[in-house]
């Protein structure tokens, strides 16, 4: 329920929306399960997507590249790490 709240807010202001960023475990729906319903919707699935998580998966970025997250920073991460990767989407 949470994930169709946060996209339907970024639906609502897709016009302003440049990048988003997203948690690979959130509760309710996870980083994944957003990732794919963002990049399945018509309107906002060329909004680059920068993903962030403590795992340690190489599984785990080579399937949210493949869904289509733009990014993924691991936790605990520099903040000129994560304008590096924001600098590249937008």
């Amino acid at each position: 329920m949470e994930g169709i709240i946060i996209l339907s807010i970024i639906i609502t202001f897709i016009i302003i929306t440049k990048a988003i960023v997203a948690d690979v475990c959130m509760p309710v729906v996870d980083g994944i399960q957003f990732l794919k319903m963002v990049k399945g919707n018509g309107t906002a699935k060329d909004i680059p997507i920068i993903m962030i998580s403590g795992l340690e998966a190489s599984e785990l970025s080579e399937n949210l590249f493949e869904i289509g997250a733009s990014g993924l920073l691991k936790k605990p991460f520099e903040i000129k790490d994560f304008l590096t990767a924001l600098s590249k989407d937008i």
